[in-house]
């Protein structure tokens, strides 16, 4: 081979946007002189999508050529070059790459013509597109909370018992480089060990506008993180998902890709959470390019448990701030802690006594409230509290009246905390138990 050709992008990484110019340099190595009768550069940009058989579409964003050399010359021995540049379209998709479906690319392709204009050598380098998609414009739920129900029968009585698996993402607008913070809770009744497994997922769509007209669907698993299980209790989780280096959510001005990313949260094939999120360039303002603050948490990590009883209500839900899964104090709303009645911790079996923690599987967590001390009963914090001076006999009296007695509280020892709830005897108290769960999980 007597020629070789390099492509040269002027700006280092090959990365542009919409309507700039892409600009550099060929060069041409001759290791012995060659004849030639000109040289072509050409630039590209299009989306393929073939999704088996006949389904092949193609859509064309630019093709344009132009020649760098357009007369015949005799390229002497060593390095010669020849710039380029190109101003490119306004609304271009975002550059996409997968090795079984489809693509969307671009291209600057070098040639050095030969008599006849045949092309003697050629090479060809991509660079990279990137559309903006700017978070503050986009309006989504956020916080988001969703809610899922599942039922099992008891064949002796004919009586359901309800499952509830519940997912909250604070924040559902990122960019790459940012964490998603993922809040999970789990109400299991049953006996059967379930674990909870928290996954975030890639989905892409393929579609040709051929005589018949195909689609494909492609999910990708880009993180999974198993949570723990829960048998008989109630239990809670943290996690959070780095957003790697991903194309925008859309892939807008694509007429036959579709990107999308989900949250999914997964308790069995029945009980399945779905989350959608968006992945853009520029950040919430506000939220910082970052990622969030923190250290981060081991996937599936258990809070610390407080020593402190909950408030008790309904199904014992205390879904006050509680322990954080890592060190330093969890943020404000989150459902890192469950309060099954007065003093007893998830998991422990009915009617056991007050503080029996859970056996095997993961303990739903005891939170403490607010600002992290103990709430005192009003009649333990009047015992505790010192009685007041006896007051002094009048001075003129004939005789010495005795000072009054104050009167006495009850130990603090005393004061213990009521009984834990029975299990509801009935279909109608059970269903009304469940209500109390999901209103109480509305954060």
């Amino acid at each position: 081979m007597t020629l070789g050709i390099l492509i040269i992008f002027d700006n280092p990484s090959a990365t542009y946007i919409g309507g700039q110019e892409v600009t550099g340099h060929a060069a041409v190595d001759v290791v012995k002189e060659k004849k030639i009768y000109g040289i072509a550069v050409e630039f590209r940009g299009e989306t393929q999508v073939h999704v088996g058989g006949e389904g092949r579409t193609r859509e064309l964003y630019f093709l344009e050529k132009n020649l760098l050399q357009d007369t015949r010359q005799v390229l002497f021995r060593g390095s010669h070059f020849y710039p380029f540049s190109f101003v490119l379209p306004r609304s271009l998709p975002s550059s996409f790459e997968d090795a079984s479906y489809g693509h969307v690319r671009y291209t600057v392709k070098v040639y050095v013509l030969g008599k006849w204009r045949k092309k003697l050598e050629s090479t060809i380098s991509r660079f990279t597109i990137v559309t903006p998609l700017d978070l503050n414009s986009i309006r989504v739920q956020e916080p988001l909370t969703l809610v899922k129900h599942g039922y099992t029968t008891r064949w002796l009585c004919w009586r359901s018992k309800t499952q509830i698996l519940m997912g909250k993402l604070p924040c559902t607008r990122f960019v790459p480089g940012q964490e998603a913070e993922v809040m999970v809770g789990f109400k299991n009744p049953t006996a059967k060990c379930m674990p909870v497994i928290c996954e975030f997922v890639k989905k892409v769509v393929f579609f040709t506008d051929s005589v018949r007209a195909e689609s494909k669907t492609v999910r990708t698993v880009l993180e999974r993180h198993v949570l723990g299980s829960a048998q008989k209790s109630y239990a809670a989780w943290n996690t959070r998902f780095r957003v790697p280096d991903l194309p925008p959510s859309c892939l807008e001005h694509c007429k036959y890709i579709d990107v999308a990313y989900f949250i999914e949260i997964i308790a069995n094939t029945d009980m399945v959470l779905s989350a959608p999120i968006v992945v853009g360039t520029v950040p919430v303002r506000g939220s910082g390019a970052g990622p969030g603050p923190g250290p981060r948490a081991a996937p599936g990590a258990a809070a610390p448990a407080s020593s402190a009883p909950g408030p008790g209500l309904g199904l014992g839900l205390g879904l006050g701030p509680g322990p954080a899964p890592g060190p330093g104090p969890a943020p404000a709303g989150s459902l890192a802690g469950f309060v099954l009645g007065p003093g007893v911790a998830a998991g422990a079996a009915p009617g056991a006594a007050p503080g029996a923690a859970a056996g095997a599987g993961p303990r739903a967590e005891v939170t403490s409230p607010a600002g992290g001390e103990r709430s005192r009963p009003p009649l333990a914090a009047a015992a505790a509290a010192p009685p007041p001076a006896a007051a002094p006999a009048p001075a003129a009296a004939p005789a010495a009246t005795p000072a009054p007695t104050p009167a006495v509280a009850p130990a603090a020892e005393d004061i213990r905390p009521s009984a834990p709830r029975e299990p509801a005897s009935s279909d109608a108290e059970e269903e009304e138990d469940d209500q109390i769960f999901t209103v109480r999980w509305k954060f």
